[in-house]
């Protein structure tokens, strides 16, 4: 006849399995939170690459692509649902409104009502065509997932969102004027770069003890604004004898404001105020030989505007005649930092 294990036998043996299975959860859970981890780091780059991603062409100059790119203008805020408390990410991968992408040519009725944005007169160009608009998704989610406006978590399951109303639950961000690091709070702001709050779900002040609980990006090692916008300026050559305040360069870019419209904004010669925008006409070293003027897009105090970085197109006018000779319209692609372009006019 077999003997039975005893009641303390019982015991002892669920002691070791008890044991030894929290031996196997502790030695397994660091490669848990660390899959995690990797998961929360790569959703974040697709949020970056969606919004501007850079790539290099096979001579090596950066080409750019995604949301600003297309649209003139970065993601804004969404309610989750009509009244809802919670913002979303969701013109990523939601079009929605949002005009589709097209080429549509310069014309008064495509362009931005107004002034440009140092108070300079536009006109229009009907030669002159720009290629703008949504055609998302820009994000790339896991096979299943349901495109709906909450998609986006991180690694340990939290939603990629912010509230209007609780600001220590702002998963979205901003920059400010100064470039500076804020909340998304309100609808309609925009969004430049997404957080995690990590496993622990709350918003960092300092680092913590464990890695695992700390937001991701890391606090003070977010994207830089400045990787976002450009500045334009180049000489333009021109073999008519003109004045300075005779040259306009023109560029066309997306307008962030009224969304599907081109925004027009002018250089232009003033014959002399120090903040002048073309400037610099150098005598022809002999007859029939190119006048070089030197242009820059500033705000009218002195200062470069700055453009989102995207592809845009960009000509030069001499407007001494009754009937412009101008440039050949060219497409450029506006990169981060300081943009030299430089134009002919020779008809």
């Amino acid at each position: 006849m077999k003997r039975a294990f005893t009641l303390i036998e019982l015991v002892l043996v669920l002691v070791i399995l008890s044991v030894l299975a929290t031996i196997a959860i502790e030695s397994i859970e660091p490669q848990v939170d660390q899959a995690r981890f990797e998961t929360t780091q790569s959703m974040l780059e697709n949020v970056n690459r969606a919004i501007l991603s850079e790539t290099r062409s096979a001579g090596g100059q950066s080409q750019y692509s995604g949301f600003l790119s297309d649209m003139g203008r970065l993601p804004r805020a969404r309610e989750a649902s009509p009244g809802s408390d919670t913002l979303t990410l969701s013109e990523l991968w939601l079009q929605a409104s949002l005009p589709a992408f097209q080429t549509i040519p310069a014309v008064a009725a495509n362009l931005k009502p107004g002034n440009d944005a140092d108070g300079d007169m536009i006109d229009e160009d009907t030669t002159v065509s720009l290629s703008f608009g949504w055609r998302g998704p820009y994000v790339t989610f896991a096979p299943g997932v349901s495109l709906g406006t909450n998609s986006l978590v991180d690694g340990w399951g939290s939603p990629i969102t912010a509230s209007q109303t609780l600001s220590d639950q702002s998963r979205l961000r901003g920059f400010d004027n100064a470039g500076n690091e804020i909340e998304i709070n309100t609808v309609s702001q925009p969004i430049a770069f997404a957080r995690s709050f990590g496993r622990d779900n709350a918003q960092d002040v300092l680092a913590n003890a464990d890695p695992y609980d700390n937001d991701l990006p890391a606090i003070g090692t977010v994207p830089a604004a400045s990787r976002l916008t450009g500045q334009v300026r180049g000489t333009v050559y021109v073999v008519n004898e003109v004045e300075v305040d005779q040259i306009e360069v023109r560029l066309f870019y997306p307008d962030g404001d009224t969304d599907g419209r081109i925004a027009l904004q002018v250089a232009k010669g003033d014959g002399g105020a120090a903040t002048q925008e073309v400037s610099g006409h150098l005598p022809a070293a002999s007859p029939g030989s190119f006048k070089a003027f030197h242009y820059r897009f500033d705000d009218g105090t002195g200062n470069d505007l700055d453009f989102f970085v995207g592809t845009r197109v960009i000509r030069a006018y001499d407007v001494s005649t009754g009937a412009e000779a101008q440039s050949v319209p060219l497409t450029i692609q506006i990169r981060p930092g300081q943009n030299t372009i430089d134009l002919t006019i020779n008809n």
